[in-house]
């Protein structure tokens, strides 16, 4: 029998299986970003199928990352009751459940103007050829306030039955603004060289790990070149 078929452990959680339903936007959340009954039954027909872990489309953690009008969120803790439902459901099919945490940075930029929320970013990029949103860079009271809002949607997450938790660190989002030299020309801690760009993962990570402790898998979806000459290289990346 294929290796595929068969159970892995991470950490503390063991699935029963090698296959991964990788994280997609549904579209399905209520307008408070909280789960609606639509998200339920997707989710627990997916864990009937028999994959192993499912990991959830985007869920903001703070409110000025939010991308969509109808996207989960995870910024308090009025969203654990459904999210409880919710992981429930799909442990009822035998399946593990991983949350994909997430800030858009200067691609919030719609539904941030939209509820007067600043748009942020690491740096702003004047005459940028790949993006026209009006916004501005973070200070570094945001950054650590984003990075907490990150821990805390992990805690969040872990209390709401997910069995991991999953940052979108890719498709030129906050994690990637940070790592490409392109999107990021901060003179700080946080800009430079590839260190100070990783900074913000790895601070991340740390407040994750001490709010989640370290039985619990915390995973990353993770964008490894940008594909434009200034931008992040494969070998920065890799």
């Amino acid at each position: 029998m294929s290796i595929l078929f068969e159970p892995v452990k991470i950490k503390n959680v063991v699935l029963r299986n090698r296959f991964v339903r990788s994280a997609t936007y549904d579209g399905m959340a209520g307008k408070t970003g909280h789960v609606s009954e639509k998200q339920i039954k997707l989710f627990e027909a997916l864990a009937d199928g028999g994959v192993g872990l499912i990991v959830t489309g985007i869920a903001y953690v703070h409110p000025s990352g939010q991308i969509s009008p109808f996207q989960n969120g995870l910024i308090n803790d009025e969203s654990i009751p459904g999210l409880k439902r919710l992981t429930a459901a799909v442990h009822g099919k035998g399946a593990k459940m991983a949350v994909q945490l997430f800030h858009g940075g200067r691609e919030s930029v719609r539904i941030a103007k939209a509820k007067g929320i600043s748009v942020i970013a690491p740096s702003v990029i004047e005459d940028d050829p790949y993006f026209k949103g009006q916004y501005r860079a973070m200070t570094g009271d945001e950054i650590q306030e984003i990075i907490r809002s990150f821990g805390t949607a992990a805690q969040r997450a872990r209390e709401a039955g997910f069995d991991a938790v999953q940052i979108h660190g890719a498709h030129s989002y906050l994690f990637s603004q940070f790592l490409s030299p392109f999107t990021n020309r901060r003179e700080d801690q946080w800009g430079g060289p590839l260190e100070n760009r990783l900074r913000f993962h790895r601070e991340v990570y740390r407040d994750i790990r001490k709010r989640v402790g370290e039985d619990y898998p915390v995973l990353i979806k993770f964008g490894v070149q940008d594909g434009i000459p200034e931008g992040l290289n494969f070998k920065e990346g890799k």
